[in-house]
């Protein structure tokens, strides 16, 4: 968290108004992704509050083998459940889950900028 908050921080110093950043690439064996979402989730919403007050969004790429899935970023998204923390929709990920792509985006839809 603290790490991110920097992030904020130099995204703030650069002018930027919106910050994307990962979640997780890989998970511990034996852990699902929704329990990742459980214990993920209040740390992220720390950040996108620190980033909300000073007029930054933040959002997260369906990337990395966990979350690429439109599903389980939505799901993710709506764990968090602030409003500046959104999707940033990259559809070639999709296919890396052999998701097709406008399936995927009615799912990201609601949940993008």
């Amino acid at each position: 968290v603290k790490q991110l908050c920097d992030c904020v921080d130099v995204t703030e110093a650069l002018g930027a108004s919106i910050m994307r950043h990962d979640v997780c690439y890989s998970l511990p064996e034996g852990v699902s992704w929704e329990t990742a979402i459980e214990q993920m989730a209040p740390h992220i919403r720390r950040v996108t509050e620190y980033a909300k007050v000073n007029g930054i969004r933040t959002c997260t790429e369906n990337h990395g083998f966990v979350f690429q899935d439109s599903l389980r970023v939505k799901a993710l998204i709506d764990a968090v459940g602030d409003e500046n923390y959104r999707w940033l929709v990259d559809l070639g990920n999709f296919l890396c889950v052999d998701e097709p792509p406008l399936e995927a985006v009615r799912t990201a839809v609601p949940s993008s900028f």
